[in-house]
């Protein structure tokens, strides 16, 4: 199988969130001198309802440079014998610790998505649309020695 692997390598954002569905944040922000990623993936044509999560970095104008799908990091379950039957049942929601991976360059803010909407950034009292907004090129971010 043929890893899809961006071109070239370059800076690269990596950002560990806590997330729920209703609110995420960014715990830690690192750059990474250069880092191949994997391909940005696109989406279906206007007007077809889109499931599934991902993050999308985007530009300056709010367009998308960059969008990764993830698998579901929300759903949570647990397999029950139930006599001779195994049953799948959920569990409660709880926040998740992942990390996403962004080119620095051209981007501005990464949103988390899913089903075809944002989840909102920060706290709860404080949330906000439009994502985590990345300071400028070389100015954000740990280097990769823990430095600021």
């Amino acid at each position: 199988m043929a890893v899809n692997l961006s071109r070239a390598a370059g800076p690269v954002r990596r950002l560990r969130v806590v997330a729920s569905r209703q609110a995420w944040r960014v715990i830690d922000d690192l750059r990474v001198e250069k880092m191949a990623l994997f391909r940005s993936r696109e989406l279906p044509h206007r007007g077809t309802r889109v499931s599934g999560t991902w993050y999308e970095a985007l530009g300056t104008n709010g367009d998308v440079v960059y969008r990764r799908s993830l698998g579901d990091p929300f759903e949570r379950s647990m397999e029950i014998f139930q006599g001779h039957r195994v049953v799948r049942e959920p569990l409660p929601e709880q926040d998740v610790t992942m990390e996403l991976l962004v080119p620095e360059t051209s981007v501005t803010s990464v949103r988390l998505v899913v089903d075809g909407e944002e989840i909102p950034y920060g706290e709860a009292d404080q949330q906000r649309a439009g994502g985590y907004r990345l300071a400028p090129a070389g100015k954000g971010g740990k280097d990769g020695h823990g430095n600021h």
